[in-house]
């Protein structure tokens, strides 16, 4: 067991993890905790894993999982937590959006046994958002609104991808039935559900260092029906 699992989607993210996991590292360094980091890959045909090797032979302490099966962001953190051994698991994205010397303001309450689960909050008092276009304004809006209608859950920010969540939750939790990026909502709705504290802290929110987001109509169509599968799951675990 190590105090933190950082989990890492990526793919097509060969620039950004060069940038992003040192950060992390220094982060694990001054805050004193054992760490791992799990990069969790879609088979990436720019590279990605085989900078994320070179990296782990840098530092020692990354582990590096290739999917080879059905890509999606869900999945890849479904396979995270499954592999993570961290008493508080995080979930951030690689892309340089969720700056890592932010990490402490969710992790550390967690560790410290102020609630279960850390919520990094684009929208609470203190939180910067840097850069955010105008469309993607809107389509964090839209989903914001029915992670809240559907799941009823109370939280300013549902769909922020940026988290630390105790380890026992995502025991409870399994199985998820999330695939792709509904998986940030069904990870909070079953803590929320389920009686565990939840508590939005303040960050920092940037654009992407490098790449195109991922986000298109067809990826929001999937969410919409995620949420739906979601729901579903609560009402037959009798926590809806």
């Amino acid at each position: 067991m190590v105090d933190v699992s950082v989990i890492l989607p990526t793919y097509n993210e060969r620039e950004n993890l060069p940038r992003v996991i040192p950060k992390i590292e220094e982060v694990v360094e001054e805050e004193g905790w054992t760490a791992e980091i799990l990069v969790v890959d879609d088979n990436s045909p720019d590279g990605t894993a085989e900078v994320a090797r070179e990296l782990s032979r840098q530092y020692g302490n990354i582990k590096v999982i290739v999917r080879e099966e059905k890509p999606g962001l869900g999945l890849a953190y479904r396979r995270g937590f499954r592999e993570a051994r961290g008493e508080v698991v995080v979930c951030m994205d690689a892309d340089g959006q969720h700056p890592p010397e932010c990490l402490p303001n969710i992790v550390n309450p967690v560790l410290d046994g102020e609630c279960d689960f850390g919520l990094g909050s684009r929208y609470v008092e203190g939180s910067v958002v840097e850069n955010f276009p105008w469309y993607r304004k809107l389509n964090s809006w839209g989903a914001r609104v029915v992670a809240r209608l559907f799941l009823k859950l109370p939280y300013r920010d549902p769909t922020s991808g940026f988290r630390a969540i105790s380890r026992k939750i995502l025991v409870e939790s399994r199985p998820f039935v999330s695939e792709g990026f509904e998986i940030q909502v069904e990870t909070l709705a079953k803590a929320h559900h389920m009686g565990y504290t939840v508590r939005e802290y303040p960050f920092l929110f940037r654009p992407r260092e490098r790449g195109s987001s991922n986000v298109n109509i067809r990826q929001i169509l999937r969410y919409l029906r995620g949420v739906w599968r979601i729901r579903k799951d609560l009402k037959q675990r009798g926590l809806l």
